[in-house]
C-alpha cells in the first residue's frame, strides 16, 4: 500500500501472457464499482520488443477520445519534472495513464499518479513486491507456462500471502489440472477462451478486487 492507495500489479507469468488485457479489462469494470481507478501502464524501457508493444492510447481509443491538446502526457510530464498528480485522462471512469508513440521512456509509479485503486500493468519485480495485490496471468500454452515457471515460483515464494494465480486462454478442466500440476498449486482465477466467458470471468476477479478494499 502507498499512502491511501490500493496497488493490483497485474504481472504476465511469461512474454505475451495477456496480463495487459487482462489488466485494462481489469480496470474498466473496477471503474463500474468504484472511484479513483487508474491504470498505470509500464514504460521505462526502450528495448524493441518493448516500443513494439501494441499501445493501449491506441487499442482503447484513447487518441479519438481527447481532443487534441487535452490528453495529458505523464511520462513526458515525469520526463519535465513537471507534477503527475494533479491531472487525469478520464475514460470510461478510469484515469488512463498511458503513453503515445512519442513519449519518452520513464518510470512512473503508482505514488506519482491520481486514484485510489491503481491497476498497474507488467511493472517490474521490485514495483510488484510493492504492491498491495499480484495478479500472476499464466497462458496454460504448455510453452508459456514453462517459460514463465520461474516467476510463477518467485512470486509464491517472495509474496505468497498476496499474489493470486490466474489461469489465461483456458480451453479445457483438463488444462486447468496440467497447469496447476505443473505450477504445484492451485489457480485462484480462470478466464476461458471462449469470447462469451472472458468478460464474465475478468468481472469475477473486480468482484473479488473490490471486496478486498
Amino acid at each position: 500500500m502507498i499512502n491511501d492507495k490500493k496497488v493490483i500489479a497485474v504481472v504476465g507469468a511469461s512474454s505475451g501472457a495477456g496480463a495487459t488485457f487482462v489488466a485494462k479489462r481489469l480496470a474498466v469494470f473496477m471503474a463500474q464499482k468504484c472511484e479513483g481507478v487508474t491504470y498505470l501502464e509500464n514504460h521505462n524501457c526502450s528495448c524493441p520488443r518493448c516500443i513494439r508493444k501494441p499501445l493501449v492510447f491506441y487499442d482503447m481509443g484513447l487518441y479519438k477520445t481527447f481532443f487534441p491538446g487535452r490528453f495529458a502526457d505523464f511520462f513526458f510530464m515525469k520526463f519535465m519534472g513537471e507534477d503527475t498528480g494533479r491531472r487525469v485522462n478520464l475514460y470510461k471512469n478510469v484515469n488512463w495513464v498511458v503513453r503515445r508513440m512519442d513519449s519518452p521512456c520513464c518510470k512512473l509509479l503508482p505514488e506519482d499518479v491520481a486514484g485510489k485503486y491503481i491497476i498497474w500493468d507488467n511493472p517490474e519485480e521490485q514495483g510488484s513486491s510493492h504492491a498491495d495485490l499480484i495478479l500472476c496471468i499464466v497462458d496454460v500454452d504448455i510453452a508459456h507456462v514453462m517459460s514463465g515457471i520461474d516467476n510463477i515460483r518467485n512470486f509464491l515464494r517472495d509474496s505468497s500471502s498476496k499474489t493470486k494465480i490466474v489461469l489465461n486462454r483456458v480451453k479445457s478442466r483438463a488444462l486447468v489440472k496440467k497447469t496447476e500440476s505443473y505450477i504445484g498449486r492451485s489457480s485462484d482465477f480462470v478466464i476461458w477462451e471462449n469470447l462469451a466467458s472472458v468478460d464474465k470471468n475478468i468481472k469475477e476477479i473486480a468482484d473479488y478486487v473490490a471486496s478486498l478494499y
